[in-house]
């Protein structure tokens, strides 16, 4: 089963997407009325993250930004995690913090793919998110089939941890002097 975690605009895209895709899904959100919603498109209702964490061997996160990220990979889904979990980060994350967190989960045998995406809430409903991966390779190939369901084949294999976050900033400032070029 794979646990999304973070049901907002993109999380509740991503998820649905999954669950479209045949997909078990296990959907989790601190607004209740969210889990309700992928509950009733036929994802399992998670009621936490340790819940999450015991069922799911596979968890994505959707998370607002990189402190809630970062918080929630490092009080919640770290403590409760269990050895062979991966935890797919695929919001925006500070590169030091995202290699360190890697560190972290690697010492207690969880893997860390950094996959920060852009496609917005369009692409993540629709299955065509752009995908940037940063991770050790075996890992990355593990994950693959589930990368592409959530972007056909918009993936990026960036390299090691960080390198996704890297790619996709460097990603961001092109598509914005590109934009500026016609302006």
């Amino acid at each position: 089963m794979i646990g999304v975690v973070g049901l907002g605009r993109m999380g509740s895209g991503i998820a649905a997407t999954l669950l479209r895709k045949k997909f078990k899904v296990m959907a989790y959100d601190i607004d209740p009325a969210r889990v309700t919603v992928l509950a009733n498109e036929g994802a399992a209702a998670g009621t936490n993250i340790p819940q999450v964490c015991a069922k799911c061997d596979t968890i994505l996160l959707s998370l607002p930004n990189s402190q809630v990220a970062v918080d929630v990979m490092e009080h919640d889904v770290l403590p409760a995690a269990r050895p062979g979990t991966t935890v797919i980060d695929m919001g925006t994350t500070l590169v030091r913090e995202t290699q360190r967190l890697h560190a972290l989960m690697q010492a207690r045998e969880v893997n860390l793919i950094d996959a920060p995406v852009s496609g917005g809430t369009g692409g993540a409903a629709k299955g065509e998110l752009y995908i940037f991966v940063g991770c050790n390779k075996a890992a990355a190939e593990r994950e693959w089939k589930l990368l592409q369901a959530l972007g056909g084949g918009r993936l990026t294999y960036c390299g090691e941890s960080g390198c996704g976050q890297i790619t996709k900033a460097v990603n961001q400032l092109a598509m914005g002097l590109v934009d500026a070029a016609y302006i």
